[in-house]
């Protein structure tokens, strides 16, 4: 949903690396979706000379495809529905998208009316629509509402019309874990002090009822004086079984942090928001994701025999076996063996 903006970066791309067609392709596209049909075109031209003149070939047959496509303005080459900036929302003006995920895209937005700036998830059009999900969007949306907590980002205000549907939330100007990740690993206590403020938050939600499913470093908010605050109760169920946000028979989540259970489709609770905790606390001290343990049982196996070891040596020389101890369990691939709850693991 950002195509203009890539425009000069991909430009610059080309130029720096003028044979790599996937550029190529991007810039094409970035292009044509920015309503620059001849242009894109132009760029296919571009490339076709500079592969004729340097390596004497033609561009391969996925390239001469898309120049067709930009050729006959084929309806696939347009934004995704979903990742479309709505044309208006009643009281917001959108300023631009800072991430999606299964459940929706998120923009960031003013409200004139109070003069502050929020962040906005717009649930994707086909699922706004769903019978289940309409009959159930308020009374999910009330109950995320009241999870009052400062380590728990509030929403403060929903709604839904036909074809949309949209949680309005605090927007925090110091970004996100995943952002402050791009600068290095974070610090021991640092960690520490981070899994205790989102244990916190989740022990509140998990009180109510309410488990997340998608706790990530991306939905994890970090103000300027360190302060965390978890966000995007999109993916959200309740324990007791009831309505859940998203439906059922689906895989929700995000690899590198779900549970085995929730990859299996075999549902989640609290236990699974321990995993994603523990998946998020090992990427902050490594910037790994715990990929040892997709294939949990096999490792496991393995560990116990001596064949193999979950950490490299410059890993080892920060994670203790105490603290190792503790991410083992927190991962385990077996809910009944892992912590039971948030707080054991923010304890030890």
């Amino acid at each position: 949903g950002r195509h203009a903006e890539v425009v000069p970066e991909l430009e610059a791309l080309v130029t720096e690396h003028p044979l790599r067609e996937r550029l190529w392709a991007l810039l094409i596209v970035a292009l044509y979706r920015s309503d620059r049909q001849a242009e894109a075109l132009r760029a296919y031209q571009r490339l076709s000379t500079i592969l004729g003149e340097e390596l004497g070939i033609e561009p391969s047959p996925d390239l001469r495809r898309l120049e067709e496509m930009v050729l006959l303005q084929v309806p696939e080459l347009d934004v995704p529905e979903g990742l479309r900036r709505p044309a208006s929302l009643r009281g917001y003006e959108l300023q631009d998208s800072i991430g999606e995920g299964a459940f929706g895209m998120v923009w960031r937005a003013s409200q004139r009316s109070v003069d502050r700036e929020v962040a906005i998830k717009v649930v994707r059009p086909e699922l706004a629509n769903q019978p289940d999900f309409i009959r159930r969007f308020e009374a999910d949306a009330h109950l995320i509402a009241a999870l009052q907590h400062p380590n728990v980002a509030p929403i403060l205000d929903y709604w839904r019309e036909p074809d949309n549907a949209y949680l309005v939330m605090r927007w925090m100007r110091g970004g996100s874990l995943k952002d402050s990740l791009s600068n290095g690993p974070w610090k021991l206590a640092d960690t520490a002090q981070l899994i205790n403020q989102v244990a916190a938050g989740l022990f509140v939600a998990h009180q109510q009822g309410v488990v997340h499913r998608d706790i990530k470093p991306a939905n994890i908010l970090v103000d300027k004086k360190g302060r965390a605050m978890i966000t995007d109760f999109g993916l959200a169920k309740r324990i007791d079984g009831g309505l859940e946000l998203t439906g059922s028979g689906q895989i929700l989540g995000t690899p590198g942090y779900m549970a085995p259970e929730q990859a299996r489709r075999e549902g989640a609770d609290v236990r699974s928001d321990v995993y994603a905790l523990g998946a998020t606390m090992f990427r902050c001290l490594t910037l790994r994701h715990p990929t040892w343990a997709v294939d949990a049982r096999e490792f496991w196996r393995k560990k116990q025999e001596g064949i193999v070891d979950p950490l490299t040596d410059q890993e080892r020389e920060l994670i203790t076996s105490p603290l190792e101890a503790i991410l083992l369990k927190a991962l385990h691939p077996l809910p009944s063996r892992r912590y039971q709850t948030v707080t054991a693991l923010a304890q030890d």
